[in-house]
């Protein structure tokens, strides 16, 4: 029996059949949707858990396939960080997951893991904030020409990369950059920017500002994983979506959060500033090592909850693939390279999903993915096991 999810009783045999689509594939975007009406699968996946802008990646196809979908009654799940249940196209409905985490999570346990004590790296903060504005959006140059408006600059270490993108009002245009840009652009992805330890806190630009588009990404990870305060430039309520997703606790000694919820982005940028403003009149020495020991017992609350968060397998294993950690007959079909990499290789780890249940082609990938990770990455694995016995 064919059916759409893996949810009837054990004693009748099920075949589900999921397509996989990731990431560019608008690329082969009428192959895969010829290949789809072919198969005429049971259940349609789109994986954009790692992106927040599914249109980008998935818009070619989704117009290749939509009036099939319609024609046969079929539905695709999308499933991305946020919202949940929201139809963006006929037929096409988003599913919420646990978004960039899994694909970020390596950032905070190498830091965690590190001969680093970052309880005391507060010490190095010789500037009230920092702010890294690496891809060019608009927003973010808002945030910057805000700042320079301001003549809030030097108390802190900006970085902007394509200034010639901007249409400033204040800046002079110039590019700003970190002491060693070479290093910077590494830093961006995999590590900390030569100079993020010498601002007190972080102004994190993260990936989007869209209503309900919650998309925590390394960006904000990063202040986590180091005990560093941060208040972020994001979408509207996305303090609140920290709290209510991940149990975090907000810095509301140092932070006035009242802004997180104002619709207009230019208005949640003069709150950001504005906090930028108040906490720069009263800082300096005193000021940032008292403000340290109240908010550390915070900060560490928050680092764990955030490396115990990647232990829940409700929490990270998507409500549409939870047919693999039953004894469910079924059949995958598409981008399985990119699934195994990405996130199923994890779930495997974790002993969440029996190794000897998945379908041949996905064990072969699962053990290319485990032979990489061989090393120090196995070393990381245990660590985190290890770090995560604690609440």
């Amino acid at each position: 029996m064919r059916v759409a999810t893996p949810i009837l009783s054990s004693k009748i045999e099920q075949r589900v059949e999921y397509p996989f689509i990731g990431p560019h594939a608008d690329r082969y975007a009428k192959k895969i949707a010829d290949d789809i009406k072919k198969i005429n699968p049971d259940k349609i996946l789109c994986l954009c858990m790692g992106e927040h802008e599914p249109e980008y990646f998935f818009g070619i196809f989704f117009s290749e396939i939509q009036d099939w979908l319609l024609e046969n009654n079929k539905i695709i799940n999308l499933l991305i960080s946020n919202p949940d249940g929201k139809e963006v196209r006929p037929n096409i409905i988003t599913e919420a997951t646990a978004g960039f985490y899994q694909n970020s999570r390596y950032i905070l346990i190498n830091h965690v893991k590190s001969d680093i004590n970052y309880e005391e790296t507060h010490l190095l903060a010789d500037k009230v904030y920092t702010s890294y504005n690496h891809r060019y959006r608009t927003e973010r140059g808002l945030l910057v020409d805000t700042l320079v408006q301001h003549d809030l600059l030097n108390y802190g270490v900006v970085t902007f990369a394509y200034p010639d993108m901007h249409q400033w009002k204040y800046h002079d245009g110039t590019r700003l950059k970190d002491e060693n840009e070479e290093l910077e652009n590494f830093a961006s992805n995999h590590g900390l920017p030569p100079s993020f330890m010498r601002g007190f806190f972080d102004i994190v630009s993260e990936s989007s500002i869209k209503t309900e588009g919650w998309f925590m990404t390394e960006k904000t990870i990063k202040s986590i994983a180091t005990l560093k305060p941060f208040i972020s430039l994001c979408s509207p309520g996305y303090h609140k979506f920290l709290i209510d997703n991940y149990g975090l606790e907000l810095y509301d000694e140092l932070f006035d959060y009242s802004f997180d919820s104002l619709p207009d982005v230019e208005d949640r940028i003069q709150g950001i500033v504005e906090n930028t403003i108040r906490i720069s009149a009263l800082y300096n020495e005193d000021f940032r090592d008292r403000m340290h020991d109240i908010l550390l017992p915070k900060m560490i609350r928050n680092r764990q909850k955030m490396i115990n968060f990647g232990l829940s397998k409700e929490k990270i294993i998507p409500k549409s693939f939870w047919f693999l950690t039953k004894n469910t007959e079924y059949q995958l079909y598409g981008d399985l390279r990119g699934l195994v990499y990405g996130y199923l290789w994890y779930w495997v780890w974790k002993k969440w999903i029996d190794f000897d249940t998945l379908q041949e082609d996905l064990k072969k990938l699962v053990m290319e993915r485990f032979s990489i990770l061989r090393g120090d990455g196995i070393y990381i694995e245990n660590k985190y096991h290890e770090l995560s016995n604690t609440e």
